[in-house]
């Protein structure tokens, strides 16, 4: 009894410690330079502000009937300026999400608490590139997932990246998120507003696909707010943890290492606790 009381204490004191580090850490500032939000940027020959560029691309969000989510709290983005290309990345700051099973919704919650910070919101990523030529959306960038079961116990995170051709459709290519190949598909028709992708969530976690015309629009249409992503909010944020496309930023040595090797000696060190305890009350 004293050796299980003993494992019990020191894996809820383990599991606090981690949660702690994770808390605390996890601040990058942004690692990859960003256009300011008044900066012009030539497209089809006009000069057009970063800022309005933001709006005339940003993206629709949809839901299938019957889907239900927490609302779509706004929209966040950076710019990125590239030869030939402006980079907009979009994030989808979502009010929270909700684990379809009781007890890992609980356990999640904790651990998204921990990594990403209080309150729990859910944030997801749309890359847009934009031809500077012509305006039209030269791709689409976000995390899909290969079912379509919204209500997916264990969601599997694969990218998806739609690329504009010659005639107007889209090639599409998904990868893992580490970039291994998972299958290809020439002349896909991506929904469009103008120039305003038309998007729904796939799973309960906000995970994305192409719209479809039986989905809705989320919140009934309602315009959300849109905004320029800081470096303080990058940083306080935690963005440099959450799901990004093309530009993102790595997590530093310290945070990459040192929790797992805390984790490590922490382990040797409760068995090593463990086996002492063992021998003496058997001694």
């Amino acid at each position: 009894m004293v050796l299980v009381t003993y494992l019990l204490v020191a894996g809820v004191v383990g599991l606090a410690g981690h949660l702690g580090f994770l808390h605390l850490t996890g601040h990058e500032a942004r690692a990859y330079p960003v256009l300011a939000d008044d900066a012009e940027v030539e497209v089809a020959g006009r000069a057009v502000t970063v800022a309005q560029l933001a709006e005339r691309y940003l993206p629709r969000f949809h839901l299938a009937p019957g889907h239900p989510t927490p609302p779509l709290l706004g929209f966040v983005y950076d710019a990125v300026g590239q030869d030939d290309r402006l980079v907009l990345n979009y994030f989808q700051v979502w009010e929270d999400e909700i684990h379809p099973q009781a007890v890992q919704d609980l356990a999640y919650r904790v651990y998204r608490g921990a990594r990403y910070g209080i309150p729990t919101r859910d944030i997801e990523y749309v890359q847009v590139d934009v031809d500077l030529a012509t305006g039209d959306v030269a791709a689409v960038t976000f995390e899909g997932t290969p079912g379509d079961d919204y209500f997916v116990h264990r969601s599997v995170h694969l990218v998806e990246t739609y690329r504009r051709a010659g005639d107007g459709t889209y090639h599409r290519t998904v990868t893992t998120r580490t970039g291994e190949p998972v299958s290809e598909q020439s002349g896909v028709s991506v929904p469009l507003d103008g120039t305003h992708v038309g998007l729904a969530v796939a799973t309960w976690n906000h995970l994305t696909r192409l719209a479809e015309p039986a989905d809705e629009p989320v919140d009934a249409g309602a315009a959300v707010p849109l905004a320029p992503l800081t470096d303080d909010a990058y940083q306080a944020g935690k963005y440099s943890r959450k799901s990004s496309g093309e530009f993102g930023t790595p997590g530093s040595t310290l945070t990459n290492w040192t929790g797992p090797a805390l984790g490590v000696a922490y382990g040797i060190g409760v068995i090593a606790g463990g086996v002492a305890l063992l021998a003496r009350i058997r001694g």
